[in-house]
């Protein structure tokens, strides 16, 4: 994949960490919140995740103010978050969220249509552990707690919504892929981290990472390390 942004706008910062020239760029407009926030928040996520799951290869690392309809979107080596979001919390969980995708995306792939929970599911539940890393709070990023979420979920549709579906059954089952992919599935792993315990679930994502790193996976390859 290639992308590319522009603009004669553009307030450039950069430092490097662990190696990699990180980078943000923002519009005057949103500088109050991105200031070096943004950057900061960039780097922490760079800096758990390279010791969490295993080293990001590349020189740069670029996050990018974006005029875009979602949140925030994820690239090989640069990500893109929304200029609408006006609040530091919001942001600061966007920019993990797009960076942690360098990891489960990128350097881990998978089909996003067949098997979408894998990259999307596994993302939200490592951008909930940097809140519980840095904050204390697995739940910190969670605005309404996805516990809540699928008990409600379940009492409006009556529906068991499994996490592997395809885009194309949620379609025809009238289930909420979003739902599905970014709120069951990391509760989910969080329940299996509970089961086998901290440390054998954060070892199982790393060789899961050093097994599969610049491959496509199924869920039957992160099955077979847990």
């Amino acid at each position: 994949e290639v992308t590319f942004s522009a603009s004669r706008f553009f307030q450039v910062q950069s430092k490097i960490s662990n190696g990699v020239n990180v980078s943000t760029y923002f519009l005057p407009n949103e500088a109050y919140l991105w200031d070096n926030f943004a950057l900061n928040s960039a780097e922490n996520a760079l800096i758990l995740f390279n010791n969490t799951f295993g080293p990001y290869p590349y020189p740069t690392l670029n996050i990018v103010e974006e005029y875009t309809y979602f949140g925030g979107m994820e690239y090989p080596n640069q990500v893109y978050i929304s200029q609408a979001i006006g609040n530091l919390v919001i942001l600061e969980k966007v920019i993990v969220h797009e960076v942690c995708h360098q990891w489960w995306y990128n350097l881990v792939g998978n089909d996003e249509v067949d098997v979408g929970f894998l990259d999307e599911g596994l993302t939200c539940w490592s951008t909930d552990y940097y809140g519980e890393h840095y904050y204390g709070d697995w739940e910190y990023f969670q605005f309404t707690r996805y516990i809540d979420e699928v008990r409600l979920y379940y009492a409006e549709n009556g529906l068991s919504s499994k996490i592997n579906q395809t885009v194309y059954e949620c379609l025809a089952t009238g289930t909420d892929y979003y739902y599905v992919a970014y709120h069951k599935a990391p509760l989910i792993f969080e329940k299996l981290r509970y089961n086998i315990g901290f440390t054998d679930f954060l070892e199982g994502l790393k060789l899961y990472f050093e097994r599969h790193q610049f491959e496509l996976v199924l869920l039957s390859d992160l099955q077979q390390l847990h």
